[in-house]
């Protein structure tokens, strides 16, 4: 393989010079086979050789090389960064160098990923809304009547849940694990829409006396953002870095603030554009969430001069 490449990206991470090994340091041994290849590659005067910093790394100094390698901090890298809203820009970056043509990423920005995100959270809102419409809740025991809620709001939540991981694989500069992770996303977003349908249902239709409109809609209020915990858990999951505890409690407010505005007034939205107003309202607490602890955590690595391993 390396007498027929024509490019070989050498990852680097923040311990890649100095990780040890069984004798040492990995990267002063002469059998260690990153150091073979990427000797090898420098060898090749037909060969691009293209070093991509990972996890916050920086190039490793000439000193901490053997003699071999030490042609490899002149050139140039590619910082392939653990900031979500710079990840696809850097992952094009790298593919159009490898390419032989390459393109500098753009500066990052906070609204092209809000927007996307919130753009895809109203489309898969609006399209699940509609499709668990379809679902009749119907039946005559509290039992059918719980499982057909809990139904109908797990089909909801689904289509969310699938379309909202393939965006953020999009977004993180991959271009493959999108089905793998939309099938996460369905399953995640299912299992959300199933428990929250549940716990309306079961505080619904479970005490003797029929409930005021009122109370169930408080009941609303605790169901949505159980099912916001959960989309907002699906998020955080697929952030960079992952942040599945602040991405659930994020996402369970904005469902519960969703639901409180929808119970505020008399809205006239149908049932689709509700769910829509949910979910967009889900994925702004969260990605503003995310976007902050970005934002706390650039701060901290910026006093200390330590930027976290991802």
């Amino acid at each position: 393989m390396l007498r027929e490449c024509e490019s070989v990206v050498v990852v680097i991470g923040p311990r890649w010079a100095t990780v040890e090994g069984d004798h040492g340091r990995r990267l002063v041994e002469s059998g260690d086979w990153v150091r073979y290849e990427v000797e090898r590659a420098l060898q090749r005067q037909d060969v691009q050789v293209v070093p991509v910093l990972v996890a916050g790394a920086k190039m490793p100094a000439r000193e901490e090389l053997p003699e071999s390698l030490r042609e490899l901090p002149q050139l140039n890298a590619i910082d392939l960064s653990d900031d979500l809203r710079r990840r696809r820009d850097d992952m094009r970056y790298l593919i159009t160098t490898l390419k032989g043509r390459p393109k500098p990423p753009p500066e990052p920005s906070l609204v092209r990923p809000l927007l996307e995100g919130l753009a895809t959270a109203c489309a898969a809102g609006v399209a699940g809304g509609a499709l668990g419409g379809l679902i009749e809740k119907t039946g005559t025991d509290d039992v059918t009547r719980i499982l057909s809620s809990a139904t109908q709001r797990a089909v909801t939540w689904a289509v969310v849940g699938a379309a909202l991981a393939v965006w953020l694989t999009i977004v993180r500069g991959e271009r493959r694990g999108g089905l793998g992770r939309g099938l996460f996303g369905l399953l995640l977003g299912a299992l959300a829409g199933a428990l929250g349908g549940a716990v309306f249902g079961a505080a619904v239709n479970l005490p003797e006396e029929a409930l005021t409109p009122e109370r169930q809609e408080q009941i609303q209020i605790g169901a949505l953002a159980v099912i916001g915990g959960g989309i907002g858990a699906l998020l955080g999951k697929l952030w960079i870095p992952p942040r599945t505890g602040p991405g659930l409690v994020a996402g369970a407010a904005g469902g519960a603030f969703a639901q409180i505005v929808l119970n505020a007034g008399d809205w006239g939205l149908s049932s689709a554009l509700a769910v829509g107003f949910r979910s967009v309202t889900m994925v702004a607490f969260v990605i503003t969430t995310m976007f902050a602890l970005d934002a706390l955590h650039t701060t901290a690595a910026t006093r200390t001069g330590v930027r976290p391993a991802v």
